[in-house]
């Protein structure tokens, strides 16, 4: 099962059981122990509901900041809850041991949770390096990247005001809630920063092949964010926030570098001594793209899935 809650409803599970259908769950997000699902209430972390309290979402109006929305996210939690539905599943997959951690808190049998990350298809990306898929057009100045959605938890203000007034150049990537807020930081004097928008796979894969590393700024609890992962295959080092299952991809000083989520000088002191340092970047780089491999290639995935697939 993938992500159920908004198609199928756990209602499924159910009906499975009933066929005697064994049911493996990958969990991406925290809908189970969060009605909102994201642990984020009006824009800031929030773990008020992870022991049960779920009434905490309609009291604070956590979904879209709608009482009716979150009143419902509510009654919705309890109801599964109450039914025990969770129960019925067999193994649950937690992609970071973030994750996993989360899940035994909130009092879950960590016989059922299996760390297994994600896997990628790996020959993607290899093809589209060997292919040399690079607009002619592409900048030869040195840039860093962004990519993800424009919203307040994804940190682009945090970096927004760690780059200015630096000579780091970056492209931020993809459109979202608070992208003109985050254009009203930028003056004239930042020529630096440039917003590209909302762009395909290979114009993104273009953007990363050609730059020097990646930016990866979260202020909420990320799971398994892809965007890494692909930064890293492309042998990409990334400045990361130390926040969920980041620093389980980020290794500091090793695939990337690390900073407090939110600080905004540690950040700017990151990529400063990142930047055009590229003896660093190719080092971390080349143990950036090792450590992804190890993690997503499907051989190593399928190898977890098999412990599970008799339990």
């Amino acid at each position: 099962l993938h992500n159920i809650h908004h198609y199928l409803t756990p209602a499924i599970i159910s009906l499975l059981k009933e066929k005697r259908v064994k049911i493996i769950w990958t969990l991406h997000d925290y809908k189970i122990l969060c009605p909102e699902n994201s642990f984020v209430s009006n824009g800031k972390i929030c773990e008020k509901c992870l022991n049960g309290s779920f009434y905490n979402c309609a009291i604070n109006k956590c979904k879209k900041s709608s009482m009716l929305a979150s009143t419902l996210a509510t009654f919705e939690a309890y109801f599964y809850r109450v039914k025990k539905i969770y129960n019925l599943v067999d193994v649950f997959l937690c992609p970071s041991f973030f994750l996993y951690k989360k899940f035994i808190e909130a009092g879950f049998n960590s016989d059922k949770l299996v760390v297994s990350n994600l896997c990628y298809d790996i020959s993607i990306i290899d093809n589209f390096i060997m292919k040399k898929i690079i607009k002619t057009n592409v900048e030869t100045k040195p840039y860093i990247i962004y990519v993800g959605r424009l919203e307040k938890i994804k940190g682009v203000e945090t970096l927004i005001k760690a780059i200015k007034g630096t000579n780091v150049v970056i492209k931020i990537i993809g459109s979202g809630t608070a992208e003109n807020e985050l254009k009203s930081l930028i003056d004239s004097s930042d020529s630096n920063i440039e917003f590209v928008g909302q762009m395909n796979k290979d114009e993104v894969f273009n953007l990363t092949m050609g730059s020097q590393f990646v930016v990866c700024p979260s202020e909420w609890f990320e799971n398994f964010p892809f965007s890494i992962i692909e930064s890293f295959l492309f042998s990409k080092p990334v400045v990361g926030a130390d926040i969920g299952g980041i620093p389980e991809l980020v290794i500091n000083n090793v695939t990337g570098l690390l900073f407090e989520s939110g600080n905004i000088l540690q950040l700017r002191e990151k990529l400063l001594s990142l930047w055009n340092n590229t003896s660093l970047i190719e080092e971390m780089g080349k143990n950036a793209r090792e450590h992804a491999y190890n993690l997503v290639n499907f051989d190593d995935h399928w190898s977890k899935l098999s412990r599970v697939v008799n339990i």
